[in-house]
């Protein structure tokens, strides 16, 4: 499950079954709906939900680009 999958539904409106988009819009809100939006896939670490403990107000928009790892590693997926 990824969230481009998303695009499909809308705005490309590609998909011929509203079967269909209903499957990717109910995957997506059961497996990548967050508090703040949704993931782009599982396991990513784009919004987790500690980082205003971990890092202070002018590091938590910082680019991370070259320390995805990192940043990764801090994720701890909610059970």
């Amino acid at each position: 499950m990824d969230g481009a999958l998303l695009f499909l539904v809308y705005p490309l409106d590609v998909l011929k079954s509203r079967a269909m988009e209903n499957s990717i819009l109910n995957l997506t809100q059961s497996r990548l709906l967050g508090p703040k939006g949704i993931k782009r896939y599982l396991g990513d670490s784009y919004f987790s939900q500690d980082y205003d403990r971990w890092f202070p107000p002018e590091q938590q928009a910082a680019d991370f680009s070259n320390s995805i790892a990192y940043r990764d590693a801090l994720l701890q997926p909610r059970m």
